[in-house]
């Protein structure tokens, strides 16, 4: 898979049609207008989007047809998050890239990059949880419960989110990647998820936690000089 000079990069919007809506709609917007060649979503998109739970689905579905339609456009590759996911009967025009299938390996030129949305190394009790809740079963029978009871369940889940800070720093930060990276091979690393927007190297391995769009509108544009990568940081109103 190939990473394309120009691309757009945007992480954790945690888009929300009630709460948290017009920045994103107006990015959209923009790049209906100006295609980039392609455009990379690195999960957490929507605040709430469980393919299979109809309830997400419809409070999400004008927004879920723009990306689709900007699909037609420009290249999407669209990595699921811990807020979104099992998308792929969703999109029709747009590449959906599982959790369990990341981190994925891209090329820039000579470069080998791992991206991924960043949870998928995460253990313990919200390893279990995130493999269970993804699992057709449990959210068919989530879909099932919830319409019975007036969606109940997934409004509390909404209710909980919108409480919840998405933009603070996260202490020792470094040491908690420098053991994701172990028997990492690559010769860059990038994910979302923990809204730092920190970049750093660990044994030769170099680290981008993108900003989360949620917290200051910021996107990346992958740029190229002297056969090397850099990340433009671009916020929405210089879009």
């Amino acid at each position: 898979m190939i990473l394309k000079e120009n691309a757009v990069l945007i992480a954790d919007v945690h888009y929300d049609i009630k709460y948290r809506r017009d920045d994103f709609e107006n990015l959209v917007l923009k790049l209906e207008k100006n295609p980039p060649p392609q455009l990379i979503l690195l999960g957490d998109i929507f605040d709430l989007l469980f393919g299979g739970v109809k309830y997400t689905e419809n409070q999400n579905s004008e927004m879920i047809k723009k990306i689709d339609n900007l699909g037609k456009k420009t290249e999407i590759i669209y990595f699921e998050g811990n807020h979104d996911f099992n998308l792929k009967n969703l999109f029709s025009n747009i590449q959906i890239i599982q959790i369990s299938k990341q981190p994925i390996k891209m090329r820039f030129r000579d470069l080998n990059i791992l991206i991924s949305h960043g949870d998928y190394s995460v253990q313990g009790f919200f390893h279990f949880y995130r493999r269970s809740i993804e699992k057709s079963t449990i959210l068919n029978s989530l879909n099932f419960l919830d319409s019975k009871i007036g969606n109940r369940i997934i409004r509390k889940l909404e209710a909980n989110q919108r409480k919840k800070r998405k933009c603070y720093k996260i202490e020792k930060f470094k040491d908690i990647i420098k053991t994701k990276l172990e028997d990492v091979d690559s010769n860059l690393f990038i994910d979302g998820h923990y809204h730092q927007g920190s970049r750093f190297t660990i044994n030769n391995i170099g680290y981008i936690n993108l900003f989360s769009f949620a917290c200051n509108q910021t996107c990346f544009i992958v740029k190229s000089k002297h056969n090397s990568i850099f990340f433009e940081n671009i916020r929405l109103k210089d879009f």
